[in-house]
């Protein structure tokens, strides 16, 4: 579904004017646009989630390798 600045319904290669809608149509494109604007709020808050979790899985690996690497240097001397 697209939305163009008439709020022209688009489909495919067919277009829909708000106006030959009937109620049912209208409420079926309004839920459409609601949840479309939910899905990209739900991905913002995905991406930043991933992110903090490939941060964190880093800083942990980099935090045991440090500590792999100092519990070796001290096994040697």
């Amino acid at each position: 579904m697209e939305d163009n600045n008439e709020n022209v319904l688009t489909f495919g290669d067919k277009s829909y004017s708000p106006d030959d809608l009937s109620d049912q149509q209208k409420y079926f494109a309004n839920q459409i646009q609601a949840l479309q604007g939910q899905r990209k709020n739900q991905q913002f808050a995905i991406d930043q989630l991933t992110a903090a979790l490939e941060f964190f899985t880093g800083q942990l690996i980099a935090s045991l390798q440090q500590e792999d690497e100092q519990e070796d240097s001290s096994a040697v001397g």
